[in-house]
């Protein structure tokens, strides 16, 4: 089969179209470094703004909190808002409850 062309980059852009970062940069040149470790407390990768992108299960703006309905550190134990919380609240990413108002 036709293989389509294809691009070599220059240094710090990867992608089919060169237009993406290397892991680990951001920036209009990919220029500028992020540390997913300590930006995205190991939990994500950086984004081209320098933010994160969390991986599966974790959440927040360095992917450090639970979603909803788990916690743990590895964000993989559930909390059940009708047993744990007595269906008078939801769980929070800690593995307590947030109760509802009233």
């Amino acid at each position: 089969g036709f293989v389509g062309p294809s691009c070599e980059c220059f240094p710090g852009f990867v992608g089919p179209s060169c237009s993406e970062c290397v892991s680990g940069m951001y920036g209009p040149g990919c220029d500028q470094g992020c540390d997913w470790e300590e930006t995205c407390s190991g939990h994500g990768r950086c984004d081209t703004g320098g933010g994160c992108e969390c991986y599966d299960g974790y959440g927040g703006d360095a992917c450090y909190s639970c979603p909803n309905g788990v916690y743990g550190e590895a964000c993989d134990t559930e909390c059940n808002d009708n047993s744990t919380c007595n269906a008078m609240g939801r769980c929070n990413g800690e593995g307590g409850c947030e109760c509802y108002d009233g």
